[in-house]
């Protein structure tokens, strides 16, 4: 097999990659986030993205029906809101301690399981052994 002729103008000399080029690549090489990190930082996105939605939903509840709430105050409800947050939190640590990487990793059984039932769905006409009960369906069967 031939091999490619240099560009014109190098001489074999090296070249330079474009800038765009040069971070697109440290961006693909930049090493995972270690353990202790990911986790850290799975805990505060659940308790930004929990709590206030969680202390307003809370609040508002107590003032629509503040006999379902005991008449809560504010602190109990915002104590509400943060246990709430608490278990999210939890969860969150849990789910990042437990990921291996980043990168969602896609089961080859079950890739080919969902394919398969894709395939059974995307049918023109009912598996075999079923009965279709609609009498006026192209798909009726007097075998029921």
């Amino acid at each position: 097999m031939a091999q490619p002729a240099p560009e014109a103008g190098t001489d074999g000399k090296l070249v330079w990659a474009p800038d765009e080029v040069a971070a697109r690549i440290r961006q693909e090489v930049t090493p995972e986030p270690s353990l202790p990190s990911r986790v850290a930082l799975a805990v505060l996105a659940a308790f930004v993205l929990t709590w206030p939605p969680t202390f307003v939903v809370f609040a508002l509840a107590t003032l629509v029906a503040p006999a379902a709430t005991d008449e809560a105050g504010v602190g109990r409800v915002a104590l509400w809101a943060l246990q709430f947050a608490g278990l999210t939190m939890i969860a969150a640590a849990a789910g990042a301690a437990l990921r291996r990487s980043t990168e969602a990793e896609v089961d080859p059984i079950a890739r080919q399981i969902t394919l398969r039932i894709a395939g059974q769905t995307g049918r023109s006409r009912p598996a075999p052994g079923w009965c279709w009960p609609w009498p006026g369906s192209p798909w009726a069967s007097t075998r029921c």
